[in-house]
């Protein structure tokens, strides 16, 4: 902003880049809290996030398949919508599934889950969709490809 105010001598003050930082947590925390629809074609996309010592959240992002962008377009930050985020201490599948249970209340049962293979995010996304058949667990490509790579860079030359 500082080099565009100069170059089109807009003589106009630049905030901080503080500034900046307080309006995009505000506008998160917004997004965060505002009341979601309820619906039946909700997919969350859940992972822990923010390990800090014995603390970290369980975040679900969620998309509603009505609103996919088009074929052949991905996902952007846009498009998700920020549903719950779950600091905890302990986690374990039981926790997850709690978390999601909780969860439902501001969605209604989604359509799907798409998550890793951690441990505790695996059991507690599979205990909910026992108790909620119209739900699918959908491994997430990422982690996949992920895993799939480092088992085929691993292997020793020939």
């Amino acid at each position: 902003m500082s080099i565009t105010s100069s170059l089109f001598e807009m003589g106009v003050a630049i905030p901080s880049w503080t500034c900046g930082r307080l309006w995009l947590l505000r506008l998160g925390y917004y997004k965060l809290t505002r009341e979601k629809e309820q619906a039946e074609d909700w997919v969350w996309i859940v992972d822990h996030h923010i390990e800090v010592g014995e603390e970290k959240c369980l975040i679900v992002l969620g998309v509603r398949l009505s609103q996919l962008p088009a074929v052949g377009s991905c996902l952007t930050h846009e498009d998700v919508e920020p549903i719950e985020l779950c600091p905890v201490r302990h986690s374990d599948g039981e926790v997850v599934y709690e978390q999601l249970e909780k969860t439902v209340e501001k969605t209604g049962v989604p359509r799907a889950i798409v998550g890793d293979h951690g441990s505790d995010l695996k059991k507690g996304i599979e205990k909910f969709c026992q108790q909620h058949e119209q739900t699918s667990y959908v491994y997430d490509i990422k982690h996949k490809t992920a895993t799939v790579l480092k088992r085929e860079l691993s292997k020793e030359p020939a």
